[in-house]
């Protein structure tokens, strides 16, 4: 990360996400159309069900699930919770859309405003921990006419097989973290390199020789953002951003080593989520956050709880 001098910040870096559509069923679409669309979803996928001998309950949210493997002591799924799922994701056609690794679970927030499709949040509800369920999603729940892809088509329905692997609390989550920085510093001989301060390490990599920024200034930056396997996130190559500091257009990680900093100068921080994008949105299929954030549909490109590297 290189601290440069003052210009007019014209966008925002904050991670906060933005949904126009996706996750209320009625923005985009009229109530007489919305209407039509529940029952053409519903037709399709009882359709589906009954072409193949299947029998599943509906949930009054308007999906449809099977129990796969039940866990009569395991623990029930409350707001607020972190879920670690594994999942394949399929049209009802059969077409594979996605999958996960068997040994790699994904986190999402659970509330009704942190997961694509929404109908996932209302299906792991019913939910306890080391079970497998199968949910019939209505593209009203999902995507709905959204088709700039090539995933699947406008008004899909899905198939989500899911098994809840964990249940954590942001608390346990962020615990973790905190020893996951710990342990990565170590490995990559950081750890009597830099500074921690409240779990955000620093690193000056090279002295400015500037002024040092107070709460309010405005300061401009290059950066390269990555997760700590290297994938880089975001980086700004030759066009600097400016933004003012405490006004919530960065995030908290960031701003707080900006202020240690002089004009001029470079430093490394990594940060835990709860210092960066927290439980930001999860996107199921993974792999469409890019075409969703090209489209100005959503406005995070760092998955939920992850760590971050900035330079």
């Amino acid at each position: 990360m290189f601290l440069n001098n003052d210009k007019e910040y014209k966008g925002r870096i904050v991670g906060i996400i933005i949904i126009f559509f996706l996750l209320t069923t009625s923005c985009s679409l009229e109530d007489s159309e919305l209407a039509d669309q529940i029952n053409n979803d519903n037709d399709e996928i009882v359709g589906y069900l009954e072409a193949n001998n299947i029998d599943a309950t509906k949930d009054n949210s308007g999906i449809y699930y099977e129990e796969l493997t039940t866990n009569s002591t395991g623990t029930t799924v409350n707001n607020n919770d972190v879920l670690y799922i594994l999942y394949s994701m399929r049209t009802l056609d059969g077409t594979l859309v996605e999958e996960s690794s068997d040994s790699i679970a994904i986190p999402f927030y659970h509330n009704y405003q942190s997961v694509i499709p929404l109908g996932l949040d209302y299906g792991v509800q019913l939910m306890k921990n080391g079970e497998k369920f199968r949910f019939y999603i209505p593209s009203t729940l999902a995507y709905e006419e959204y088709n700039n892809t090539s995933f699947f088509g406008p008004f899909t329905n899905f198939i989500m097989d899911v098994e809840l692997v964990e249940i954590k609390s942001k608390a346990e989550v962020y615990l973790e973290e905190t020893e996951e920085i710990q342990t990565y510093l170590s490995q990559e001989n950081l750890d009597e390199e830099g500074s921690i301060e409240t779990d955000l390490y620093y690193k000056e990599t090279q002295r400015g020789n500037g002024k040092s920024p107070s709460q309010h200034s405005t300061v401009t930056i290059n950066f390269v953002r990555k997760y700590l396997d290297g994938t880089i996130i975001e980086q700004t190559n030759s066009s600097p951003i400016t933004f003012q500091l405490n006004n919530n257009q960065a995030v908290e990680g960031l701003e707080r080593g900006i202020l240690k900093m002089r004009e001029g100068g470079k430093a490394l921080l990594i940060m835990p989520s709860r210092l960066g994008f927290d439980e930001s949105l999860q996107v199921f299929p993974t792999a469409l956050r890019a075409n969703l954030i090209r489209d100005n549909l959503i406005f995070s490109s760092v998955r939920p709880f992850h760590l971050l590297y900035m330079k």
